[in-house]
């Protein structure tokens, strides 16, 4: 089943040839000959554009024109042809006698290029295509993943210790804001007995604040996630927590 034609807005035909157009287009080219592509249409009595007429006449009409298959003879001479002259179409059809550009471009994208890849052959350059090692091309990835790996584990244990001295730091400013703003409130009153035992202990947990103070100076200036992950470390600072609250 060929394309439907129809007329664009200028009043070209556009779409399948019809063997009338076709006998009409052969009739004037061997009676004039080839001339002006673009007046030729309406003299020969045609509505299509110059370059459809060249186009019909090149590639199907014209005497001599090889149609069917590329013997193997042919695709020798592409390949040949491709690697010194590359995608000049028109200049590679005048070396192939009775074939069309279209015809030889057409065959060299949809077999040949293929054809030249899987043999290892780079289809531009015509060249070997250089091989990349598997396990060169993995190895920045499975340095990656390790690398992302040892630094989770690494993370664990310092994630761990770091949430444990968290939630004393702020359980203990939570006090001492309490202690604050009973000690600057401006109007004198009674003070309960549980605020007096919480201004009494008020140098006993500036002392705690003060450990922890240290703990995350040694932790920042001193020691890498990788020493916070072992277990040694974070016994170490266990035991020195336990120390400050004696």
């Amino acid at each position: 089943m060929g394309r439907t034609t129809w007329f664009d807005v200028d009043g070209i035909k556009r779409g399948e040839w019809t063997a009338e157009e076709d006998r009409m287009l052969v009739a004037y080219i061997n009676k004039y000959g080839v001339r002006d592509w673009g007046a030729l249409p309406k003299r020969a009595g045609l509505h299509r554009c110059g370059k459809s007429c060249r186009l019909r006449w090149l590639n199907y009409l014209k005497p001599g024109i090889k149609k069917g298959k590329f013997t193997p003879q042919e695709e020798d001479d592409i390949i040949k042809f491709h690697s010194l002259l590359g995608n000049r179409w028109a200049a590679i059809a005048k070396q192939m006698p009775n074939r069309t550009d279209n015809d030889i471009k057409n065959h060299w994208n949809s077999c040949l290029k293929k054809r030249l890849r899987r043999s290892g052959i780079d289809p531009m350059t015509h060249e070997p295509i250089k091989a990349t090692s598997s396990s060169t091309r993995s190895s920045p990835a499975q340095r990656h993943s390790s690398s992302t790996t040892s630094f989770s584990l690494s993370s664990t244990g310092s994630v761990r210790l770091l949430n444990k001295l968290a939630a004393g730091i702020s359980s203990r400013k939570l006090a001492l804001d309490r202690i604050r703003t009973v000690m600057i409130s401006s109007e004198p009153r009674e003070v309960d007995e549980e605020e007096k035992m919480m201004i009494s202990s008020r140098k006993e947990e500036e002392k705690v604040i003060g450990c922890f103070m240290e703990i995350d100076k040694n932790l920042i200036t001193t020691m890498s996630l990788d020493e916070l992950a072992c277990d040694s470390s974070y016994y170490y600072y266990d035991d020195w927590l336990r120390g400050c609250f004696q």
